[in-house]
């Protein structure tokens, strides 16, 4: 019986001995598996969950938010043949109602147009007395000062809106030898109204399409004018400022004569300007022929299904290299996601617009889609263009520092601040 007492009271102590070992073995299961719990959230998930996708609710208390600077990877500033009266790549969308003659800096630009062949009646028994184009101004770029002047000439094969660019102007587009009109004068104000006498001989022809095909007329500039016009285009609002060509013509006999103004046609303008990329510490874009550069950002370090909240592209523009118009409005830069890496005119339609922050030639472009989409898929970069309405309209320019400026304040930066859960 004593053994008996003793034995149960030796029992108890054995007893929680054992539960206190189990306590400590579970204590240190556990604080593995949260260790392991917070090495696996820091790390790259394949797979987002909930809060790591874009718009999903941020329900977890314990988020990690990062704050990273980017520096610029790459980048590279070319030449882009497209026509400039559509903006292609841009979903073949015409945004031209300005076109452009001139010269101005080593850019040179050439206007063509052609009243429609239906508006004209056949006359082949008419004599024109007198013909005379209507042109209106509306904008300039470079020197007001200087002298403006064009010649008009013949165009000799067809062409289309769509599809003419420099190139195709060259030998054998139109009568380079031949003068059929000039207008010679300067910038006398923003807004100006100029004409011009045509040769009648070639007025003639357009009376007779069933024999000879009318293409129209090019306004090449002179030598010496060392300014750009801007002409309203025939896809302006109002018909009342489009390119008018007056006639007055009179039967053989002499008997009769009237006059009739022709509105209806097509008008486009080409332009070139060639080494704009100069300087190796620059970014160009250009409008009237096409500059835009290319910008790469490694961002491989974030992880994927990382939430962007903000992703800022700061850039800083060089004064000097950028040529400003009055007629040009902010903003000055937009940002497209490129779609390939071989074909520049694959981009998304929707962009993001330069916004000026600080100083008069700092910007900030807010990529965070953009980066949005790199963590999900593969990163062809952005495309940095001037708007479409400017790059198709105007003679400006805007040049950036790229990642090789020598200042490093100077250089191209993307601020990205993201939400890891």
């Amino acid at each position: 019986m004593k053994r008996q007492n003793i034995s149960s009271r030796n029992s108890i102590p054995i007893i929680t001995t054992l539960t206190r070992m189990q306590q400590k073995s579970a204590g240190r299961i556990l604080l593995a598996l949260l260790c392991g719990a917070t090495l696996f959230l820091s790390a790259c998930s394949d797979t987002p969950t909930e809060i790591n996708s874009v718009g999903g609710s941020l329900t977890e208390q314990n988020i990690l938010t990062r704050d990273t600077t980017f520096l610029l990877t790459s980048s590279a500033s070319f030449k882009q043949v497209v026509p400039m009266d559509s903006s292609y790549g841009y979903y073949g969308t015409s945004d031209n109602s300005t076109d452009l003659v001139g010269r101005n800096k080593g850019y040179t630009a050439y206007t063509v147009l052609r009243f429609s062949a239906t508006s004209i009646p056949d006359r082949d028994t008419t004599n024109v007395v007198s013909a005379k184009l209507t042109l209106h101004l509306i904008s300039w770029f470079g020197d007001s000062s200087a002298s403006f002047g064009f010649t008009v000439h013949k165009i000799t094969t067809g062409w289309s809106q769509q599809g003419l660019v420099w190139d195709s102007v060259q030998a054998g587009f139109y009568e380079s030898g031949i003068v059929r009109g000039s207008y010679s004068g300067t910038v006398e104000a923003d807004t100006q109204i100029i004409s011009v006498d045509l040769d009648t001989s070639m007025v003639r022809e357009w009376m007779q399409p069933t024999t000879i095909s009318s293409y129209g007329i090019l306004l090449a500039p002179t030598p010496s004018t060392n300014v750009i016009r801007g002409i309203n285009a025939s896809s302006f609002d109002s018909t009342s400022y489009w390119p008018t060509l007056e006639v007055i013509a009179e039967n053989i006999a002499g008997t009769v004569r009237d006059t009739t103004t022709f509105i209806y046609g097509i008008d486009t303008f080409v332009g070139n300007l060639d080494n704009l990329v100069t300087n190796p510490a620059l970014l160009y874009l250009q409008s009237g022929v096409v500059y835009r550069s290319k910008l790469t950002f490694d961002v491989s370090t974030i992880p994927r299904g990382t939430l962007i909240s903000s992703a800022d592209l700061m850039l800083v523009r060089d004064p000097a290299s950028s040529s400003a118009s009055k007629f040009i409005a902010a903003p000055l830069a937009l940002a497209n996601v490129l779609l390939s890496e071989s074909n520049l005119l694959s981009f998304e339609s929707g962009s993001s617009s330069a916004e000026q922050v600080g100083t008069t030639d700092t910007f900030k472009i807010d990529l965070r889609h953009a980066v949005q989409l790199w963590l999900r898929g593969n990163n062809y970069g952005v495309l940095l263009r001037a708007p479409s309405w400017s790059e198709f309209n105007s003679n400006a320019s805007i040049a950036f520092y790229n990642q090789n400026a020598t200042t490093e304040a100077l250089r191209p930066k993307l601020k990205v601040k993201c939400i890891i859960p």
